[in-house]
């Protein structure tokens, strides 16, 4: 694609990192633990909690994947958007009333962590999120808002490597973080 600009690239890493954070997110809310299958299917429906972690889980997952893929980009990149400022009252809430405990954003491999890194993690996300929106409800450029697909295969590699990049500093910057606290207490 000729006529591509610096800012397209921005925005199409940007689309696959909010993408595979929900995509990721949703897949393993969805992942059954060992307690979810001894407790078979009885549980599932009467457990409000189980029944939100799936609704979510498959709520991310469809709108991780078609904000990855491109399609029905400004509609997907709004309903992420306001995933993300669900997430982020609802953390935000329960850290000024006292009640927050974790997010378990990720499932089973979530890791505990604090309330404000939970929130400047998802304000990070909408702001992506509400970018990609913006620019994809305005017409954006063709490069931005092409599927996928059809963009060059060196984009499409370039972009996963920096969403993966972005993805292993905070990682790096959280595992940081818990030494630091973990050396402090000695």
């Amino acid at each position: 694609m000729t006529g591509c600009g610096s800012l397209d690239f921005v925005t199409v890493s940007a689309r696959v990192g909010v993408g595979a954070v929900l995509l990721v997110a949703g897949l393993l809310k969805l992942w059954p633990t060992a307690q979810d299958l001894s407790d078979a299917l009885p549980r599932w429906l009467r457990s409000r909690e189980l029944l939100v972690r799936v609704g979510l889980g498959v709520v991310e997952t469809v709108v991780g994947a078609a904000l990855i893929a491109g399609l029905a980009l400004a509609a997907t990149a709004l309903g992420a958007a306001v995933l993300l400022a669900t997430f982020l009252s609802w953390t935000a809430w329960r850290a000024l009333t006292g009640t927050y405990s974790s997010c378990a954003c990720f499932g089973p491999l979530s890791p505990s962590s604090s309330a404000r890194v939970v929130i400047a993690r998802n304000a990070l996300l909408l702001a992506a999120a509400g970018s990609i929106a913006w620019q994809a409800m305005r017409g954006g450029t063709v490069c931005a808002n092409e599927p996928l697909w059809r963009l060059p295969i060196e984009w499409v590699a370039a972009a996963g490597g920096a969403a993966g990049v972005v993805a292993g500093a905070a990682v790096l910057l959280r595992e940081l973080n818990r030494w630091r606290l973990v050396l402090s207490d000695r």
